[in-house]
């Protein structure tokens, strides 16, 4: 699973080389959230497959649940900024079938590793940002579904690529320290686990609703 994510994870970071080499202050920041299936897409969204080639799409889905990130900011002196990402979700996983869990649903994890570019409507002022920075952003990203420990059957782990995009605010209230709220669209490829999941149709849609504090240095 490493060796997959990280030739992806290396084009991620070659794209941005240039950015990053312009790159005139750092910011770190800690954000925590909602993972949302569910607003404000239809319940089919959720639908992962069915584990029976005859069986119905929605006899395996997901659920909402929470995440925690952690996000690397370089920004230039123009508008533009890059920030390289992780983060940790915890949705739920409901299946109807009984063939991969014990139970009807249990927790499980996402790992997910990115790159965004950011368009900042706030310019630098005097080789500093500005207090208030409302920005757009788009990227791409790698989401490793694991399954629960709890799992009978499949592999722990099954890589996805896909993009996001999304609007946000930095805020800084000091020189050191700033708040920054973040309102994000994930389209990811659905996990099959190995061939475990079939009958799957279209992407799986995720809404980021996150608050975080961060450190500029």
């Amino acid at each position: 699973m490493k060796r997959r994510i990280l030739p992806v994870f290396l084009i991620i970071l070659t794209t941005a080389s240039s950015g990053v080499l312009r790159a005139q202050s750092r910011e770190i920041w800690i954000s925590g959230g909602e993972s949302n299936l569910r607003f404000p897409y239809p319940s089919s969204n959720r639908d992962l497959g069915s584990t029976d080639p005859s069986g119905q799409p929605n006899d395996v889905r997901l659920d909402n649940g929470w995440r925690f990130g952690l996000r690397l900011a370089l920004s230039t002196p123009g508008p533009v900024s890059h920030e390289f990402q992780y983060a940790y979700i915890h949705p739920t996983l409901i299946d109807n079938t009984g063939t991969i869990l014990s139970a009807s649903s249990d927790r499980m994890s996402i790992g997910q590793v990115g790159y965004n570019i950011l368009y900042n409507f706030a310019q630098r002022k005097k080789g500093r940002e500005s207090t208030i920075r409302p920005f757009v952003t788009a990227g791409v990203h790698v989401n490793n579904f694991r399954l629960p420990s709890s799992a009978s059957t499949g592999p722990s782990g099954n890589a996805r690529v896909g993009f996001n995009y999304g609007v946000g605010l930095k805020l800084r209230i000091t020189p050191m320290f700033g708040l920054r709220g973040d309102l994000r669209g994930y389209e990811t490829g659905k996990p099959n686990w190995g061939g475990l999941l079939v009958n799957q149709s279209g992407l799986l849609h995720q809404m980021e609703a996150s608050a975080g504090v961060g450190i500029y240095f």
